[in-house]
């Protein structure tokens, strides 16, 4: 069945738009494009910056029925991979990285953000709408996000968009394939070796203060681990630590 695209000029969310279209009907890999956002979410409602017509404003439809809950951050790998294979493609020079969960970093600036929304069917993961922010043609942030950059920023170039949309598109389903064959391995070890200051020490906070740190490695439950300087290590979800240059 051939997957359906559908195209706004203004939408609040294209997570939400594609939410209210799912029905049992809707083929996988559908899409909602939309040239601006009114209500851009990232993760955990935090606001998505986008200057309208400049940037790639998506939300893709998975059925990843084979997966199962426990096995959920599978989802969150794959789709952060097909973003530095797609990046990597478009500035093979460059060093791209996923800040964990799910942000991709260039350098020590962020280029782009995903938001994944799953609906769950007893044990098993029966959708799963995959949100992707990335910032191509603009340049000026207004906001108050700490660290935006874009790939016009990067190289002083402009892009088309549909071009640009059409690559990832072949990108994330070349990673989601590697998930449906069950490659839960290269998947995982390919999201480790690109991880944002992996084995790097680095200031954190979380609830009880501020503390020192090295990387070590992400759980796959999708908690992250920090070595103190004790040696101790310590287990977060996402939400429960940040890098202090987040604040």
């Amino acid at each position: 069945m051939t997957s359906a695209l559908f195209k706004y000029e203004s939408l609040s969310s294209t997570n939400t738009e594609l939410s209210k279209l799912l029905t049992d009907s809707l083929p996988e890999f559908s899409v909602v494009i939309s040239d601006y956002q009114t209500e851009g979410r990232g993760q955990v409602g935090v606001y998505w910056e986008s200057e309208k017509g400049a940037n790639l404003l998506f939300s893709m439809l998975f059925y990843p029925h084979f997966l199962s809950v426990k096995d959920f951050f599978l989802l969150s790998q794959f789709t952060s991979l097909a973003l530095i294979d797609f990046f990597n493609q478009c500035i093979p020079s460059a060093e791209f990285t996923i800040k964990w969960p799910n942000d991709i970093y260039y350098k020590d600036k962020k280029i782009a953000g995903i938001l994944i929304e799953n609906s769950i069917q007893g044990s098993k993961i029966s959708s799963s709408i995959v949100g992707i922010g990335l910032n191509v043609n603009q340049t000026h942030f207004i906001s108050d996000a700490p660290n935006p950059i874009s790939l016009a920023s990067i190289t002083g170039k402009q892009y088309s968009l549909s071009t640009l949309f059409e690559n990832l598109q072949l990108h994330l389903r070349f990673r989601y394939n590697q998930l449906m064959s069950r490659d839960y391995f290269q998947l995982r070890s390919d999201y480790h070796r690109r991880l944002y200051r992996l084995g790097c020490s680095s200031l954190y906070e979380d609830a009880t203060g501020t503390f020192e740190a090295v990387l070590d490695s992400v759980a796959n439950d999708g908690q992250l681990c920090l070595k103190l300087q004790s040696g101790e290590s310590r287990f977060f979800y996402m939400k429960e630590v940040q890098f202090l240059f987040d604040r």
